[in-house]
């Protein structure tokens, strides 16, 4: 169905052969081993314990005064709940540096710790001066400037050193837009930093924006061993799987043992995702499970306008009528996810998408679907979070449709068999309940312990610690961890960064 409309089909008689039979499903998809492995990632990609960390000092390294302000806005609310869900979503930061400022690895020696933190908050600020707080967007400029001078001061102490007491740099920018959320001084002196005196980690929600014609393309080597991060869940999703794990509950609305069926996807089909939703919709129509396609509004447009609350002499957020027309659409696609047992999960514009986190804790095993021409197919694992954590390859299922166009319809005759097998596989999937349901717990359990910025930042950051000890020396932008890639595969090496070319 399609916004409540049946798909339309093709007659068996003009069905024609897949032009691409030498893509096999097999080699374009992954699902589950057929044991229990549980969710965690394996005993020995975890043995590195988690490094301390020193926390750089100064007004320029430090803002608390923007969290502070984004607190005071919020109120004990959660982001969704105020702001846009296009920037709800990105605000990570916030929640991420209270926990690491307290966290119990932050050490106060500097050359004790085997991580230096930069203790800014980009996207915290660039949202603060989006609604007029702190001086507005000069605000943010001069907070910028004094984070790029803060880093010119530190990379000038750490030249100093010899090489062996120099220290690796994390800086967290959740965001899709680097030079945005911070500024082209900041980027230049990160740049700097990785180049001449230490590498420079960054967290953010997406690697593979440094593959795309943004102008992150120029900060492609920092992206290359940059830290994915989970986007912020929706809050009503999040705090139901919070509440049945407490509760253990069976008639609570994340119940993930509780019976379900059916597949769903909500959300806008008019994305740059290489065909990916397209053939998602044209295989929809050849299923026999249930499927629901709602064309959804996109979220990520009109933030400027009347989705922005409005402040308060008192600093507090109010939110806006539009904001809460959008947040009744984002409830009806919360209740859909509660009640299926398959959510799709399409990349969009980039690989990664919020849609993936709100699967996991409504215990809806995600059915991720990206597109990625002729490269192999680890290409799937990679831009999730926390590979050594957290094993992707039992928390949900994956596939690349085969030779997909975005011009592709329900019926479209192109390709037409490798969508009916593609749909086949889904059946199968779906057929099989103590599957489904062993992926369902699997996923919610890794969410909550790990992925929950809003209700468990430590576990997060926990999360965050553990990676960093791989970081830098994994595959980086297009590839998942070392440890997912088969053995007999070559990654191509130019000027020094590995990369996979996925056109």
């Amino acid at each position: 169905m399609l916004n409540g409309q049946p798909l339309p089909r093709v007659p068996p008689g003009v069905r024609k052969p897949c032009p691409l039979r030498s893509f096999t499903l097999a080699a374009r998809s992954y699902r589950p081993s057929p044991t229990d492995r549980g969710w965690r990632a394996p005993a020995s990609e975890r043995s590195l314990p988690p490094p301390s960390f020193f926390l750089l000092p100064g007004g320029g390294c430090n803002s608390s005064d923007v969290r502070q302000a984004m607190r005071r806005a919020l109120s004990g609310r959660p982001s969704q709940e105020v702001l846009p869900v296009a920037l709800s979503q990105y605000l990570a930061d916030l929640q991420l540096l209270d926990e690491i400022e307290r966290h119990p690895r932050r050490t106060a020696d500097a050359d004790a710790a085997a991580w230096h933190f930069v203790g800014a908050a980009p996207t915290t600020s660039q949202y603060v001066a989006m609604l007029g707080l702190l001086g507005g967007q000069e605000g943010h400029a001069v907070r910028m400037g004094r984070l790029a001078g803060c880093l010119a001061k530190h990379r000038a102490q750490q030249a100093r050193l010899p090489a062996g007491r120099r220290k690796p740099l994390y800086i967290n920018i959740p965001t899709l837009d680097l030079e945005s959320a911070t500024s082209p001084s900041v980027m230049r002196e990160l740049l700097l930093h990785d180049r001449t005196v230490a590498p420079v980690c960054l967290g953010v929600f997406d690697r593979s924006s440094a593959e795309s014609g943004h102008r992150n393309k120029r900060y492609r080597a920092l992206l290359n061993h940059s830290l994915v991060l989970p986007h912020v869940a929706s809050p009503r999703l999040a705090r139901a799987a919070r509440r049945c794990a407490l509760r253990a509950a069976a008639d609570c609305a994340a119940n993930a043992s509780a019976p379900r069926e059916g597949s769903i996807f909500h959300g806008d089909f008019g994305r740059f995702d290489f065909g990916a939703r397209s053939a998602m919709r044209h295989m929809c129509a050849y299923m026999r499970t249930p499927c629901s396609l709602v064309s959804r509004m996109d979220m990520n447009r009109g933030v400027q306008g009347t989705k922005m609350p409005t402040i308060g002499r008192d600093g507090v957020a109010s939110p806006s009528a539009a904001h809460h027309a959008e947040q009744l659409v984002t409830a009806h696609t919360s209740r859909a996810m509660l009640g299926a047992s398959l959510c799709f999960n399409p990349q969009g514009d980039i690989k990664s998408s919020r849609r993936l986190f709100d699967a996991l804790a409504a215990a809806c095993a995600p059915v991720t679907i990206k597109a990625i021409g002729n490269s192999m197919r680890e290409v799937l694992l990679a831009n999730v979070p926390f590979h050594h954590s957290v094993d992707w390859r039992e928390i949900s299922f994956w596939y690349a449709p085969r030779g997909p166009t975005r011009e592709e319809e329900p019926g479209t005759l192109r390709n037409l068999r490798c969508r009916e097998e593609e749909a086949e596989w889904i059946d199968q999937i779906h057929d099989d309940r103590a599957l489904v349901d062993r992926v369902r717990r699997n996923g919610q359990a890794a969410f909550l312990a790990t992925m929950d910025l809003e209700f468990n930042p430590r576990g997060v950051v926990d999360a965050l610690l553990q990676e960093l000890p791989y970081v830098l020396d994994d595959y980086g932008i297009q590839l998942p961890a070392r440890y997912m890639m088969r053995p007999d595969e070559r990654i191509g090496e130019v000027r020094g960064e590995t990369f996979y070319n996925y056109k």
